[in-house]
């Protein structure tokens, strides 16, 4: 077969599309291995989660039942412990969390997921692989020259204070919206309320003054939801709150906007400094910040297809 003729076979047999709004793959990775078995020992580990998936949500919990402490959030401890049984993790978040195996002795169990994907309302897992994550065997004698632990109830630190914004500032009012490009193709992306969604390219919207706190109000107009991630900064979030708006189909500006019912206090366990939150979908979330450091900022999707396609400002 000629050159030109196996090109021709190449490009025949190549993909149809060039960008997707979003991947999801089969296999769950966990430190490079998939699937793999964890051998402990019967006492407390505490473990470290990041979620690295391009867009994969995902909601763990345990199949032997036990509940899970979460001790931490992206940027360092909680106030206190938060004892739960699911945890979700978005993409770019990160949570510390312990589990307790002291009574599982000779039992193996492992984490399962059941968040849909895109979240929160998009297909269901396959139970038999994006369903687990990873397994826990306690097979190993326990070392009793390494004293046990127990984990405080209370003051993991020092109380967390409310930021108060700068006055007389005002809150920012910002878009999560979904267009085309020229080629047809989906594209998620930041803008503000009033001028519609940008691209990355454009002239910076957002500019804060050095050392000011300020408040951001950011209306996810898209299906699905999104972890906004802003650089640099330690975040808190405020509320969440559904509305409806008149939003332009072509460039996503909102009038008209009615906040709906009353307001949505954030979780337990999102009550730490953060810089990452979860923004649903028909949802206003307000967060606050002070931008302290000199320089230019940025914030994006952290939906790794998303930021990739311009989903950053």
């Amino acid at each position: 077969m000629s050159h030109h003729a196996t090109r021709k076979a190449q490009v025949r047999s190549s993909p149809n599309a060039s960008a997707l709004p979003e991947f999801y793959g089969d296999f769950i990775l966990v430190n490079g291995k998939t699937w793999p078995i964890l051998e402990v020992e019967p006492r407390q580990y505490r473990f470290r989660l990041v979620n690295g998936s391009d867009s994969r949500f995902y909601n763990m919990s345990l199949t032997n039942g036990n509940m899970i402490a979460v001790i931490g959030s992206d940027d360092g401890l909680l106030p206190n412990r938060v004892i739960t049984n699911t945890v979700l993790l978005a993409p770019g978040e990160r949570k510390d969390i312990i589990i307790d195996f002291s009574k599982d002795k000779g039992r193996t169990f492992y984490i399962s997921n059941n968040a849909k994907s895109p979240y929160p309302a998009g297909a269901s897992v396959d139970p038999k692989t994006t369903g687990k994550i990873m397994a826990f065997k306690v097979s190993k004698p326990l070392n009793t020259a390494v004293p046990m632990t127990v984990l405080p109830t209370t003051s993991l630190r020092p109380a967390i204070v409310p930021l108060q914004a700068t006055t007389p500032l005002l809150p920012r009012k910002l878009i999560l919206f979904e267009r085309t490009d020229q080629y047809g193709r989906l594209k998620p992306s930041l803008g503000t309320v009033a001028d519609g969604a940008m691209d990355y390219m454009e002239a910076p919207t957002e500019m804060p003054i050095q050392g000011t706190t300020e408040i951001w109000e950011v209306y996810n107009e898209t299906m699905d939801a999104h972890p906004i991630h802003l650089h640099s900064v330690a975040m808190q979030i405020i509320d969440r709150q559904k509305f409806s708006a008149t939003i332009d189909p072509i460039n996503g500006k909102a009038t008209n906007i009615k906040l709906v019912g009353k307001p949505i206090l954030p979780l337990a366990d999102e009550k730490g400094w953060k810089d990452t939150y979860v923004m649903y979908p028909g949802e206003v979330t307000r967060i606050i910040a002070t931008f302290n450091l000199p320089g230019m900022y940025v914030w994006h999707c952290h939906i790794l297809s998303h930021e990739d396609n311009e989903m950053m400002r």
